[in-house]
């Protein structure tokens, strides 16, 4: 599961301007759809000409399917001044409306001032809500929880590991998207400093950039209120239409930059991998198997909420 965002110009309705057009002006727009989803174009309180092959005998419409790779063109009139103030403009699969992909279009003239209940701040407010999911694991070696609440530039974790050897990994992180594929990040990480032991539990801060490279893998570097430097890198991949294999690497450094190390040592590290199959029973469960060095090898159920 994985934040969901729509737009038009890779921009969300959210941080958008008025589209700014005037009525006694014949209006064309022309949609170029590089996505591999439908979107059906809905335009309010308008009857649009779709542009095609048949000229003055092209079709009015006032939703407009534009298929994917293909670029659709409309064009229609403000009736020599007769449509008034603001028109919303937006996808009509409803998810992508609800997800940014939408626009006001806005005549010169005044708004109608039936609408003073309902100002656009409203209708824009609806586009950037916050939704939230889950995912919690409980398999024959380890359990983990995954908790995530986001809009279009907010992001907040909270994400815990637990083997039943006695190895615990928590953090708590806020994620602010600077771009589609990048963001940076700030929070709190909770570990067990020795194997196989809850008798010492240490906190540090953290802070970093996350990426989404090419090829769909995320790329997570960091560095802790410790100054060890840490850089991972996960992918999950579907490899049948109800199974995936994923995995992840993760390799910190200490320097001895904060705290000492051993004496003779200049150097340290470590390196946490874990890889493993997952079998997708229906929309919220999935049968899972995986190997972690920390917590060694087992399988079990998946809950997706």
């Amino acid at each position: 599961m994985n934040r969901y965002i729509w737009s038009m110009n890779g921009v969300p309705l959210s941080e958008t301007d008025d589209i700014k057009i005037s009525g006694k002006e014949i209006t064309r727009i022309t949609f170029n759809n590089l996505t591999m989803m439908h979107h059906p174009m809905h335009l309010h309180g308008h009857f649009f000409r779709v542009v095609n092959e048949n000229g003055e005998y092209s079709p009015l419409k006032h939703t407009v399917n534009v298929a994917p790779m293909q670029e659709v063109t409309i064009e229609f009139s403000g009736n020599e001044g007769d449509e008034h103030g603001d028109w919303f403009f937006h996808c009509h699969i409803l998810y992508h409306m609800m997800s940014g992909m939408a626009r006001v279009v806005s005549y010169e003239t005044p708004r109608d001032p039936r609408m003073e209940e309902h100002p656009v701040k409203h209708l824009i407010k609806e586009a950037d809500e916050f939704y939230a999911w889950s995912t919690l694991e409980a398999a024959s070696h380890m359990a983990s929880f995954n908790f995530v609440a986001s809009n279009i530039r907010n992001q907040f974790n909270i994400s815990a590991e637990y083997g039943w050897n006695q190895n615990l990994e928590a953090e708590v992180t806020y994620e602010r998207y600077l771009h589609d594929y990048f963001r940076v990040f700030g929070g709190v990480k909770a570990e067990n400093e020795m194997a196989d032991s809850m008798d010492d539990i240490s906190t540090t801060a953290i802070a970093g950039i996350r990426f989404l490279t090419p090829y769909l893998f995320n790329l997570d570097v960091r560095i802790d209120s410790k100054l060890r430097p840490q850089i991972s890198l996960s992918r999950e991949l579907l490899i049948f239409p109800r199974t995936a294999i994923f995995g992840r690497y993760e390799y910190q450094a200490d320097f001895g930059w904060a705290d000492s190390l051993p004496f003779g040592n200049n150097y340290a590290n470590e390196v946490t991998w874990n890889a493993g199959v997952e079998y997708f029973l229906s929309r919220d469960f999935s049968l899972m198997a995986s190997y972690d060095n920390r917590f060694g090898a087992g399988g079990g159920l998946s809950v997706r909420f």
